[in-house]
């Protein structure tokens, strides 16, 4: 009888072994899928982030396109340029505004960020300055634009481009 009993209780303890280590194991592919999970969704957002920043990065390109537009017709047609003169209140300006905790933060965007604003800063006083000299005629003041101003837009477009493929990399 006693043998029955420590049978028993041999197999009392087998079993709960068993299910002890079937928890355990659970436990360990329960932590595991919650660690992947995690990290998956990591990388989801930081996917998503990157799309965002491209998407606003390609928003203020479209819009420096709009503004030489803009200035470009109202040199030639004489009338009153509607976009900003200031660097800082132009899409772009607003985007560094927008971001400057991420560009303080990171090195290599803060050098994308800098190459940009020297030229951008060039081209939003340039303007001002051709749109308010008055001895300058309309055609002198087109050709200036033709010869200063628009090459710098495209120099100022190709770096806000190169901002575009930092976020895509």
């Amino acid at each position: 009888m006693f043998n029955r009993a420590k049978q028993k209780n041999n197999l009392k303890e087998q079993i709960m072994n068993g299910y002890t280590k079937v928890i355990l194991f659970s436990c360990v592919i329960g932590v595991l899928i919650i660690a992947f999970l995690i990290s998956l969704f990591n990388t989801y957002k930081s996917l998503i982030e990157a799309e965002e920043n491209c998407t606003s990065i390609q928003k203020v390109i479209l819009q420096h396109y709009e503004w030489r537009s803009n200035l470009e017709n109202s040199l030639q047609s004489n009338t009153e340029f509607t976009g900003s003169l200031d660097p800082n209140n132009c899409s772009f300006g607003q985007w560094v505004s927008k971001k400057s905790n991420e560009v303080s933060d990171n090195p290599v965007l803060a050098g994308f960020v800098s190459e940009v604003n020297v030229p951008h800063q060039a081209i939003h006083t340039m303007a001002r300055e051709i749109l308010s000299s008055q001895g300058m005629s309309a055609t002198v003041k087109y050709q200036k634009f033709l010869s200063d101003i628009t090459p710098m837009t495209y120099e100022v477009i190709e770096k806000m481009g190169n901002l575009e493929n930092y976020y895509m990399s």
